[in-house]
């Protein structure tokens, strides 16, 4: 429940297991975008960065008092932003770990957040639906609406004007990120989405971990 294993990608082969990565659970993993390291958040409240070819650990960052339940790096490897149950967002620094801004202004679990580098945003996501759009240089909240439901999953596309949303009812809502307008809504699984991703070329994104028991892969445009 603490260990992280490699893999490669075509092969699906087991090339590196991290044993003791954290001292509980671990709920989020994502990678930096030269690929050299692994950043990933646990119940244990920490965010921790390690080498991906050695799995030395770089940095240790704490602040969080509850459970990390997202962790996202931004494209210039800059800051990696993670959210918790403590209902805060935290952005902190690749280079030595500090922590740059606290993010307030969810009142629940905050279960998702995605970094936009080329727009300057972060959006996240809680428990009890509340949207929220960010400023990556201060910190400060932009923008907050209710969507009356779970958010579980954000991400954004390749050039940061859009970004998707997965939701409890199943539903995937794609919003606009100048003004957090609905582009698109899609009704695609019959339970709750607990996970979504998008393609590199924002040409298609994936849904999975459903309650329904289905991935599925869906052409964006």
């Amino acid at each position: 429940h603490n260990m992280i294993n490699v893999f490669e990608l075509l092969t699906g082969k087991s090339v590196r297991t991290i044993d003791d990565a954290h001292s509980d659970w671990i709920n989020t993993l994502t990678t930096t975008s030269d690929n050299k390291f692994i950043v990933s958040g646990s119940v244990d409240k920490l965010v921790r960065m390690r080498g991906i070819d050695d799995g030395k650990l770089n940095l240790d960052m704490s602040g969080h008092t509850g459970a990390v339940l997202s962790v996202v790096a931004s494209s210039d490897n800059k800051y990696i932003v993670s959210s918790s149950e403590d209902s805060t967002i935290r952005i902190w620094s690749t280079n030595d770990g500090n922590e740059l801004h606290l993010l307030k202004g969810q009142n629940d679990a905050v279960k998702c957040v995605s970094i936009s580098s080329t727009q300057g945003v972060i959006v996240s996501g809680s428990s009890n639906g509340f949207l929220i759009l960010w400023n990556i240089s201060d910190g400060l909240l932009k923008k907050k609406i209710e969507l009356g439901v779970s958010i579980n999953s954000v991400a954004f596309t390749s050039d940061g004007k859009e970004f998707l949303a997965a939701l409890g009812n199943g539903e995937v809502t794609i919003f606009s990120t100048d003004n957090l307008t609905v582009n698109n809504k899609l009704k695609l699984h019959s339970g709750s989405i607990s996970s979504l991703a998008i393609s590199s070329t924002s040409a298609f994104f994936v849904t999975s971990g459903s309650e329904d028991n289905l991935v599925k892969i869906i052409k964006l445009h």
